[in-house]
């Protein structure tokens, strides 16, 4: 909105009942109250002061515009009164006599441009706070009257960068950013509800790093639609020289679904150009694995040397996140090259070797690692710490099952489990 903030803290103010003017019902024309909102963002006064002393506020500008939809036609009306306040006045000609009245800002929301398949867009943003305010969308609802009072309430979120900036990149960073995996494109509706959400990457221009409490800080304020869950998001940081990607770690053990008149602080993202980041989304069923290798292939594995790694420090010495944030280091070492293999032990669990000592295995570039990370089943995840579950694309003899590798520290064997169960699918190497 061409708003300003102040102590974003989503405080929706009283509106006055008197008017600046008054149009009569046969000239179509009336005027508006329109009171304006949005969340806190904790911001300190040392690095933000906007509209406030102490605060951030939405206030309306002289530039602002919105629009009415009354019985399916929409008017736009402008900026009569209240610059630099929450409380502003618009004036503009509505045709319709009755009916109940939508309010929409910014007045593009009201309706789909020509060409476009949504009304909002936020796939383009400087990341500044001052442009996360004018790319809030609010909305209100009033029974039709030729002075009627808007009380808006915000439709969208906004995420607050606050990532550890890597060591190289200081203050005099130039950065851009890319969010992946946030709504940034929809419709919102006469209902306020959204329709038609798509999460096209949103573009930000205008990151930074800043020093917080002594430490570099990637910074930035992000406006996103909601819906989209906070666990699964990417963010991409680019730099002159280099391009870091880091995926938000889980916020809550279940849900994390972004809900409109918020803001998201994302301090607990991971950058993973070292570490892989597993979630909810990398267990699959045995659908999404076909590329995976056959009963056949898993049996050639097994057949040859593989090792147990119990994930002790070491050079070598595997790294994940495991889907509760937690850093994991254990799994099974497999010795690369199937298509070499010609020979088949059959075992109802193959031991593991013991030739090589297991800093040479991590290092030697013979092997691949598949980490512990267990299945999911049940709205729950089962033997995380402690055994892997990867799929095969071949059907069990059981119906409704698939082959699967299993492991733990005791030993690695083939089986089979339930169509129903979500697993981690892997490639031949």
């Amino acid at each position: 909105m061409g708003v300003f903030l102040c102590a974003l803290v989503f405080i929706v103010t009283g509106c006055s009942n008197e008017d600046t003017a008054t149009e009569g019902l046969s000239s179509g024309k009336v005027i508006v109250k329109a009171t304006s909102s949005i969340a806190s963002v904790g911001e300190s006064t040392s690095r933000v002061i906007l509209g406030g002393v102490n605060n951030v506020t939405p206030f309306w500008q002289s530039t602002d515009a919105i629009a009415i939809n009354v019985g399916g036609e929409t008017d736009v009306l402008n900026y009569v009164s209240g610059a630099g306040t929450q409380n502003g006045s618009f004036r503009g000609t509505i045709n319709a006599t009755s009916g109940t009245m939508y309010a929409y800002y910014p007045a593009a929301a009201a309706t789909v441009p020509t060409g476009k398949d949504v009304a909002t867009d936020l796939s383009s943003q400087s990341g500044t706070i001052l442009d996360a305010a004018k790319n809030i969308v609010m909305f209100a609802s009033a029974n039709y009257s030729t002075n009627p009072n808007f009380t808006f309430s915000n439709k969208v979120s906004i995420l607050k960068l606050n990532m550890t900036a890597p060591a190289n990149l200081t203050p005099s960073s130039t950065l851009t950013a890319t969010i992946e995996g946030a709504y940034s494109k929809g419709t919102l509706g006469t209902n306020g509800i959204w329709t038609s959400l798509k999460a096209d990457n949103i573009s930000v221009s205008g990151a930074k790093v800043e020093v917080i409490g002594g430490i570099n800080k990637i910074t930035g304020y992000v406006v996103v639609l909601p819906g989209s869950n906070v666990n699964s998001l990417s963010i991409y940081v680019g730099s002159a020289t280099a391009t870091y990607k880091y995926v938000t770690a889980p916020y809550t053990s279940t849900s994390a679904t972004i809900v409109a008149n918020n803001v998201v602080t994302i301090n607990n993202a991971f950058q993973t150009d070292t570490l892989h980041v597993y979630r909810l989304a990398d267990y699959v069923t045995p659908a999404a694995a076909n590329n995976s290798p056959s009963l056949l292939n898993i049996k050639y594995y097994l057949s040859q040397d593989h090792y147990w790694d119990d994930g002790r420090v070491g050079t070598g010495r595997k790294s994940y996140y495991r889907p509760d944030g937690s850093v994991g280091h254990i799994g099974i070492w497999l010795k690369k090259g199937i298509s070499t293999y010609n020979n088949i032990v059959e075992n109802v669990k193959y031991p593991y070797a013991t030739t090589s000592p297991l800093a040479n295995v991590r290092t030697s570039g013979l092997y691949f690692f598949l980490p512990a990370l267990g299945y999911y089943s049940g709205s729950q995840y089962t033997n995380m710490y402690s055994t892997g579950y990867y799929w095969s694309n071949q059907n069990a003899t059981t119906q409704f099952y698939t082959y699967d590798l299993q492991f733990d520290s005791s030993g690695a064997w083939y089986s089979e489990s339930p169509n129903t169960n979500r697993e981690l699918k892997w490639i031949a190497r």
